[in-house]
């Protein structure tokens, strides 16, 4: 009896399933990569979309300043405030490229993500599915770094009117002091609780820099491990989640300062643009600051 073609099926089916466990394997790891940016990437977005909708430009005014305008003041509420302090003309004109820049970033991230979501249920395209998504995780990572130069060129503090009023609204009572001398020492802590909210947003957007600095760092990774994922075997994979879970803390337990957040996108945009595999994918419009 001839057995060897029943032979060479066997190994041909042998062969298919180790293929498939490999290539569902890759799939599930780069997944998993994608899970990583795509939480940094959505973290960022909601802190920058946060930061503009209480935004309002306030300039730049001593304690003295804060507590005399306060005292012209007879009543506080937002109309007041923004009168005293705010131009929102200029505020909203102001604003309108970081939220154009950010919209945009946040809906190709989420396309990005909706591009892996199905890859272990597909994975024998999965290659196909990749390729695909090359040019989008180049794009999307470029849009994240021109996010972080964006967000450094506006105001570092007096932008925040919701916080402000919240402050006013606290020492409301304070406006009813009939002691002239009591009441002027009352709007002089007011004064120190709104320069102390200005280095409260400073230090937050610090932090906005740095998430906006996580997700362009994970998105190069995920930009390089797409671009190579026909070439790596399923060790390499391995290696580069590890690798990007060893990034992730490295870049989660930085200070957050503006400096150090500004340098690692520098360094991002740099690569991406010298990098020969990722450099081709890269558009114009999208690199720039």
């Amino acid at each position: 009896m001839n057995t060897l073609p029943e032979i060479k099926c066997v190994l041909i089916l042998f062969t298919v399933c180790c293929l498939s466990a490999c290539n569902q394997e890759k799939a599930q790891a780069l997944q998993l990569a994608t899970t990583t940016f795509s939480n940094e990437a959505d973290r960022a977005c909601k802190m920058g979309a946060d930061s503009l909708q209480a935004a309002v430009a306030m300039p730049a005014l001593t304690r003295s300043d804060i507590a005399t305008s306060l005292a012209q003041a007879k009543k506080f509420g937002a109309v007041e405030l923004d009168l005293i302090y705010a131009d929102n003309s200029i505020t909203d004109s102001a604003n309108a490229p970081a939220l154009s820049a950010l919209n945009q970033a946040c809906e190709a991230h989420r396309q990005l993500a909706a591009m892996y979501i199905d890859l272990p249920r597909g994975y024998l395209l999965a290659a196909d599915d990749v390729k695909k998504a090359q040019k989008l995780a180049v794009n999307v990572t470029a849009r994240f770094a021109r996010l972080g130069h964006i967000f450094a060129e506006l105001p570092s503090t007096g932008r925040d009117n919701i916080s402000r009023i919240r402050i006013i609204e606290a020492h409301s009572k304070t406006m009813a002091v009939a002691d002239e001398k009591a009441r002027t020492a009352l709007l002089g802590s007011v004064a120190d609780d709104i320069l102390q909210n200005q280095t409260n947003e400073a230090q937050s957007r610090d932090l906005i820099l740095s998430q906006f600095a996580k997700a362009t760092v994970l998105g190069e990774k995920l930009a390089k491990t797409s671009v190579h994922y026909d070439q790596m075997t399923v060790a390499d994979l391995l290696e580069s989640l590890r690798e990007f879970s060893a990034l992730y803390g490295s870049i989660t337990s930085r200070a957050a300062t503006a400096q150090s957040a500004i340098s690692s996108i520098n360094r991002v945009e740099a690569n991406l643009k010298n990098d020969p595999a990722l450099s081709p994918l890269l558009d114009a419009v999208v690199s720039q600051k």
